[in-house]
């Protein structure tokens, strides 16, 4: 078997740092906090921008009138709030099937709270990654020596989720037969585009899970890369930690797929409660996933903008809507997110409180069971061990 003498230490052990104080040491640092929230504000100037031209269409389409004028279905809506949570509970135990392919203890209720913070921390973070890294903070605070394995959870579960959704829009793209014809050119773009992708994480996938580590040989052959050799190296072997898990990977893929589809339906019940001009089941099982893929475009924060877009181009082409019709149902389910989130967040606080509660109403009677068999509580070995 290959060895790689030098890339394990890459995955745990920190590099080597002089003093803390040092300017070339927090000079570097600064400088990328700030260039982290001048991306985050020039992503987030794009999105309104986008947001701003799309309701002027709508404004332009009489959408407004429309809405002020015809039934709408608030039963319907509520039951596409349920869809979403639903969804994002899905998400959460994907998340947890990760975390236990690489061997890392996590609860339901841990991933669920988590997963809250992450989710909510999305709206209030610029950029798209704002709530992975809370998430992979939160999980890697108490796993001290596998903290590189615990933000790779994050990495994994955000890789698996996107496959599940190129699997899902594929899909609708290869069973929409004859649809995509009428479609404009940049849909069509899109569409094949997605299926060339799909194809190429379909192999990524097939290559990772298989036997005889192939991730293993293939750091073995980009450690020696400049600058980035070790750092790819480090993180190839921490993926291959799931190699001897293939039976969680898949199921948290096929949890993807549920996920996708609750919240494919939750935008499906959005557009059949407001009196507007929508395409038919079907479609939406098309163009909700392709304007998820465009909204997973680091072009804007979660999407902004570029899913309207995308949702109200197929809604011109599949139904000959109105300009502003398809915009209007996307802006209304991101408003459902946003209510969600806000949730999350007092979710996320209120299981905190309780979580305390419950850990100082134990710890007195560890002591004591400590202190009556004369042994200390101490971490397990499991915990210390490298990757």
């Amino acid at each position: 078997m290959l060895g790689l003498p030098a890339a394990p230490a890459a995955v745990n052990a920190a590099p080597a740092r002089s003093d803390p104080t040092h300017p070339a040491v927090t000079e570097p640092n600064a400088t990328g906090r700030w260039r982290a929230v001048g991306v985050g504000l020039l992503q987030l100037s794009v999105g309104v921008a986008l947001i701003g031209l799309l309701l002027g269409q709508a404004a332009a389409s009489g959408v407004s009138e429309s809405l002020l004028s015809g039934p709408k279905d608030y039963g319907r809506l509520a039951f596409a709030a349920g869809l979403l949570l639903v969804s994002t509970l899905l998400s959460f135990l994907r998340w947890r099937l990760v975390a236990r392919a690489a061997e890392l203890p996590m609860t339901v209720a841990e991933a669920i709270r988590f997963g809250a913070a992450g989710y909510a921390a999305n709206f209030f973070a610029l950029g798209n990654i704002g709530g992975d890294v809370l998430k992979a903070a939160l999980l890697a605070r108490g796993l001290k020596g596998r903290r590189a394995l615990a933000v790779s959870t994050v990495v994994v579960d955000r890789l698996m989720g996107l496959l599940a959704l190129l699997l899902f829009a594929s899909a609708g793209v290869l069973l929409s037969g004859d649809v995509l014809a009428d479609a404009p050119a940049a849909a069509r773009v899109i569409a094949r585009a997605t299926l060339a992708v799909t194809l190429l994480a379909v192999g990524c996938f097939a290559v990772a899970t298989a036997p005889g580590r192939p991730l293993w040989r293939l750091a073995f052959a980009v450690r020696r890369l400049p600058v980035v050799g070790s750092r790819l190296a480090g993180f190839l072997l921490v993926l291959d930690a799931y190699r001897s898990h293939r039976p969680a990977m898949f199921g948290a893929l096929a949890v993807g797929l549920a996920t996708d589809a609750a919240y494919v339906l939750s935008f499906l019940c959005v557009a059949s409660a407001l009196p507007l001009t929508a395409p038919d089941a079907a479609s939406h099982f098309l163009l909700v996933p392709l304007g998820m893929i465009a909204g997973a475009l680091p072009l804007s924060p979660s999407g902004l903008g570029t899913t309207e877009a995308v949702i109200d181009l197929f809604y011109q082409s599949l139904a000959t809507a109105p300009a502003g019709h398809g915009t209007t149902v996307a802006l209304t389910h991101r408003m459902l997110t946003l209510g969600l989130g806000a949730v999350s967040v007092v979710y996320y606080f209120a299981s905190r409180g309780e979580r305390a509660n419950t850990a100082s109403t134990t710890a007195p009677t560890e002591a004591a069971s400590d202190t009556g068999s004369g042994t200390a509580s101490t971490p397990p070995a499991a915990s210390r061990h490298t990757v």
